[in-house]
């Protein structure tokens, strides 16, 4: 892919297209993704993205230690 323009300006003051910020999104914009698609074949990707989105699942049910230290002090 070429590279965008340079920036002219104070980039701070503009807005510019964002990396997903989530796991979650990024799976979402993959999966929609014709480049992708296209790139690697329909079905790699999609099994790609199943075994991905398990990943994600079996992270996101537990519990950080860091965070479970923070809230178990709460209780």
């Amino acid at each position: 892919m070429p590279p965008v323009p340079p920036v002219v300006g104070n980039a701070y003051e503009q807005s510019f297209e964002q990396l997903a910020s989530t796991m979650a999104e990024a799976l979402a914009l993959a999966g929609a993704s014709p480049f992708l698609s296209s790139l690697i074949g329909a079905d790699i990707l999609r099994y790609y993205l199943a075994t991905k989105t398990q990943d994600y699942d079996r992270f996101s049910a537990h519990i950080p230690p860091l965070e479970f230290s923070i809230l178990s002090e709460q209780l």
